[in-house]
């Protein structure tokens, strides 16, 4: 919990006047704002604040000097509050930094005060995911600073030793989700990223004076291997007797439903209204993570498993697939766009809630995989990645997949496609190894003649003669 109190700078300023002081406490940690107020004698300030008064009457603008003192008092109290709500941790050096104006010459040094105000700003403009993507990061780095005794990082202390060294520490942390494993390299990467892009963010706007280079924030990358569901197991899956209408049921319907509309994301699927079906068959809707229009013809396949879920009384705005709760409030934000301008508070709850569902999803997928006899790993994210390798199989060029996935540019598709694209490099090696016919004797005669040259051939054709 912090507390606000004035303190009186007892050292006078040039003009011989007393400065009073807001100092933020939080447990041990302290920092102090300039309030703009001065007093002409020590003897007028008044510690104790009674009736939010620190300034004696005794000071000609008293009741000013009171009012501006409580202002501040509350807006520091309203900074911490607000700072709460985003931050696992506060300190009294961030709220100061927070209430400062912002302009070029009112730079802070401390990295982390720095990070949180912008990710203060993302997430106001409605950005959560980002957020959530730096709050992990940030997260990791307060740890580490804890482990090295620190409550701050400055600018200067970012050093090509220091990203080592927090490099190295994040390698020794445990895997949240599976204990008994460590933080995967590639996620250690995604960190290292996070890191790169604030303190880029940083050298942008000329709060580095040295900066190092980008390369120190470099992180090793691990190929994975992405599962893929090939056709005879959609098959296996289409086949199971599942009952109808039970969450398993439910969740065989969406991973299908996804897999023939070209790989519909979890997020976007959940929040599919009727009326992203048009009358002539087709599928619209714009995409939660980039943005992009999607506008797909039904297959039939896709159109039965709709069937399954359209009733007389269905309304236009009702959710398609029984997931999402159409009574929460954020459930009447109906496009994008809508969802887009939500309170940030209600998309947090929004998404939060998606996660879950998702969550929910991944788990009856893999009692799915396991009655259908499927030893890969199936979740929701597989069906994308399973249309990809099936319309790669059917012969569709890179240039169609990225329109049919909504891919920001065609080097996205091809790395995508990279782990399965394998066509070309299969028929060079069967090429290189492929079993040659037996060559007829004229044929092996006119490899030899060809190697020869017109006087070694004529010296041949004597000979011949000689012995006919």
């Amino acid at each position: 919990m912090a507390k606000f109190n004035f303190v009186l700078n007892n050292k006078p300023s040039k003009s011989g006047k007393f400065a009073i002081m807001l100092r933020i406490t939080i447990k041990k940690d302290r920092a102090f704002m300039v309030s703009g107020v001065e007093l002409k004698s020590p003897a007028n300030f008044l510690p104790d604040g009674k009736n939010d008064s620190w300034v004696h009457s005794r000071e000609a603008d008293y009741k000013k000097m009171n009012k501006r003192l409580k202002e501040l008092k509350d807006s520091a109290s309203e900074t911490y509050e607000e700072l709460v709500k985003l931050h696992s941790t506060v300190t009294p050096a961030m709220i100061v930094e927070q209430m400062k104006p912002s302009s070029d010459t009112d730079k802070t040094n401390s990295f982390m005060a720095f990070v949180k105000n912008r990710m203060a700003d993302i997430l106001n403009a409605g950005g959560f995911r980002n957020w959530k993507k730096y709050n992990c990061f940030i997260l990791k780095l307060e740890a580490y600073l804890k482990q090295e005794g620190k409550k701050d990082l400055m600018f200067d202390e970012i050093t090509p030793t220091f990203i080592s060294g927090f490099t190295a520490y994040l390698h020794t942390l445990k895997n949240e989700r599976h204990p008994e494993k460590m933080l995967h390299p590639n996620y250690i990467q995604v960190l290292m990223k996070s890191f790169r892009a604030m303190y880029k963010a940083a050298m942008d706007k000329d709060y580095i004076e040295h900066p190092i280079s980008m390369k120190s924030f470099s992180a090793t990358h691990i190929e994975t291997e992405k599962e893929k569901l090939n056709l005879v197991e959609i098959g296996l899956i289409e086949a199971l007797s599942l009952e109808e209408g039970s969450l398993i049921w439910n969740c065989r319907n969406a991973f299908l439903f996804s897999f023939y509309c070209a790989g519909i994301r979890a997020g976007d699927l959940l929040q599919l209204r009727w009326c992203n079906i048009t009358s002539d068959g087709r599928l619209n809707y714009q995409m939660g993570k980039n943005h992009k229009t999607r506008d797909l013809v039904l297959v039939e396949q896709a159109a039965d498993i709709l069937k399954k879920y359209r009733k007389p009384t269905s309304k236009a705005t009702d959710f398609i697939f029984p997931f999402m709760d159409a009574s929460k409030p954020y459930s009447s934000a109906i496009t994008q766009e809508d969802r887009d301008t939500l309170p940030i508070e209600l998309k947090k709850r929004m998404l939060n809630d998606m996660a879950a569902k998702n969550a929910l999803m991944n788990k009856e997928l893999k009692k799915m995989a396991e009655m259908a006899g499927i030893k890969k790993k199936v979740s929701m994210h597989i069906s994308r990645h399973s249309f990809a390798k099936v319309a790669k199989e059917e012969g569709t060029d890179n240039l169609h997949l990225k329109e049919l996935m909504a891919h920001s540019s065609i080097k996205v598709t091809e790395t995508y496609m990279g782990s399965f694209d394998t066509k070309k490099t299969d028929e060079a090696l069967q090429h290189i190894f492929s079993k040659k016919e037996e060559a007829t004797d004229k044929e092996k005669l006119l490899a030899i003649l060809e190697g020869m040259d017109a006087e070694q051939i004529t010296s041949l054709l004597a000979t011949i003669q000689r012995k006919a």
